[in-house]
């Protein structure tokens, strides 16, 4: 953990069993950005919250008037994570599809999709719908969450 770190704003972290991981949705903030690379790769960009010293640090500098972004560049493998990240794949799907495609056992898969997945989470790209079914759209036709 970097400096910088420990001042960004911690998520919220829900302690889930294994099977509503595996059975909970997976759907993208709609505030990240999606950069699509010729290799396969992604980029995806997403909205820093500071907090504390360096929030007021922020407030001073040249900047203050630009948000702050981060970067992160997914692998292939990510890529299709992340393509799969719809709001109607489950992770158990999406560990599923990557178990296949990479010829790995569905449990190592699992393991390897639930991981990925909560670090998208943790970064604010992703959000786990959790207790409803994978065709149940909210009434404005977006996917719900709990």
């Amino acid at each position: 953990m970097g400096l910088l770190d420990r001042f960004i704003a911690p998520s919220n972290e829900v302690r889930l069993t294994r099977e509503e991981l595996l059975a909970a949705r997976v759907t993208r903030n709609p505030g990240a950005g999606e950069e699509k690379k010729e290799d396969g790769t992604v980029v995806l960009s997403y909205p820093v919250e500071l907090k504390g010293f360096m929030k007021i640090l922020h407030r001073f500098s040249s900047k203050k008037n630009e948000k702050l972004v981060r970067r992160v560049e997914l692998d292939k493998a990510g890529a299709e994570v992340w393509k799969l990240t719809d709001g109607l794949h489950t992770v158990g799907d999406i560990a599923a599809e990557m178990a296949v495609g990479y010829h790995v056992p569905a449990e190592e898969a699992e393991r390897s999709t639930a991981t990925y997945v909560r670090m998208l989470a943790e970064r604010g790209l992703v959000r786990l719908v959790i207790g409803e079914p994978s065709s149940g759209l909210g009434e404005n036709g977006t996917a719900g969450e709990k």
